[in-house]
């Protein structure tokens, strides 16, 4: 049995690259800044390409795939030397060059196997996965750069979800957050199949804009459908209850012992019977997280705890094992302090959230990066005693 493929968002970390490459010194050997700008703008061709192909069914168009195909090698190719700067970095993109290098790979490998359904959904599912990335920080508003990255017609004929997470990957939050409210007052779109979106929707309004004012009117629009289950309804009249207060206490500088109570009452105050209740505590604190970590320098004493707490939240936030980036934040903590008191705390989750992302894989199959990143991690834990 092979692991699951697993996406970081191949746009993501390309744009997280070249944002490393301002501000970090150049390794010797490694590409120059022009030269990473210019790979960058080759993989943005390429992604033009052949990401509106994944929603009009052009892999599967012989008429097409004589331009899809070398786009696909170009952006594996471009992906590698990606990755291996990522590595050089110590900004913390390491392991999304490692899932870049590993989804381009893969894409192309369905391709060349004429599994066009399937090399089209993980282009699609990979470039979703850029919500990690894109919803971390505030936002001052939509990326003007990707208005044209997929035909507006095509988008029309996607599923709300499917449309609103193409939007957020290139960041048109705002667009994103119209086209899921218009799919929550639909009565087209069953509730089952909201709750994921229902997680973007707040992340985006609470992480990325930091609006908590305008989910209310939405949720108790759909509060009030009649084809809600009792526990969603009382989830998301909690939600509304609760949005006004973490407005008030996340205003202001971000501080570490806000995120951390904001956490400490989700764990005493969390419903035993769904923990989705405190769905935007969760959101919240990992707000104030990524605000406060954006803003400390390098050596401050309590980024390691941010981490640590930015994991705990994800790990809870995330729609699957292999959309939230919990396991780098875990293994961040790790290794800016393995002697803290959260660090066996922190290693024990981080080997969960790898072993749940295999499916019940037996450890002797576990990828061998993975492996090894367990493994010094727990002599780094092992020898800070």
């Amino acid at each position: 049995m092979k692991p699951k493929f697993r996406g970081a968002g191949a746009l993501a970390i390309a744009l997280l690259v070249l944002a490393c490459d301002e501000h970090e010194p150049e390794a010797a050997g490694s590409p120059s800044s022009p030269e990473l700008h210019a790979i960058m703008a080759e993989f943005t061709r390429d992604l033009r390409i052949v990401l509106p192909r994944t929603v009009d069914d052009g892999f599967a168009d012989p008429a097409q795939r004589a331009e899809i195909h070398p786009a696909l090698q170009r952006m594996a190719r471009d992906a590698g030397v990606l990755a291996a700067h990522s590595r050089e970095g110590v900004n913390g993109t390491g392991y999304l060059g490692r899932s870049l290098e590993r989804d381009t790979a893969e894409i192309l490998r369905q391709f060349e196997r004429r599994r066009y359904d399937r090399a089209s959904f993980l282009l699609r599912q990979v470039t979703e996965n850029c919500i990690v990335c894109h919803s971390r920080l505030p936002s001052p508003g939509d990326s003007p750069l990707a208005t044209d990255f997929v035909d507006r017609t095509a988008l029309v004929r996607l599923r709300p979800e499917q449309r609103a997470a193409l939007q957020i990957a290139t960041r048109r939050f705002d667009d994103a957050l119209d086209t899921l409210e218009r799919g929550f007052e639909s009565r087209d779109w069953h509730p089952a199949l909201m709750l994921g979106p229902l997680t973007d929707y707040l992340t985006i309004s609470i992480r990325v804009k930091d609006d908590y004012v305008r989910p209310i009117p939405v949720l108790r629009r759909l509060a009030a459908r009649p084809d809600l289950w009792t526990g969603l309804r009382l989830d998301i009249e909690a939600w509304i209850a609760a949005l006004p207060e973490l407005r008030q206490l996340t205003r202001g500088a971000p501080e570490l012992g806000t995120a951390r109570m904001i956490i400490q009452d989700c764990e005493v105050l969390g419903s035993i019977r769904d923990p989705r209740e405190r769905l935007v505590h969760l959101i919240a604190a990992s707000s104030v997280l990524q605000r406060y970590i954006e803003a400390k320098p390098d050596g401050d004493e309590g980024l390691a705890e941010a981490y640590y707490l930015l994991g705990l939240t994800e790990a809870r936030i995330g729609r699957n094992y292999w959309v939230t980036g919990a396991g780098h934040f875990l293994e961040t903590a790790i290794r800016l302090d393995p002697a803290a008191p959260f660090a066996e705390d922190a290693y024990g989750r981080l080997e969960e959230e790898i072993y749940k992302s295999y499916e019940g894989v037996p450890r002797e199959k576990i990828d061998r990066e993975d492996a090894k990143r367990l493994s010094e991690l727990r002599k780094l834990i092992d020898d800070g005693r």
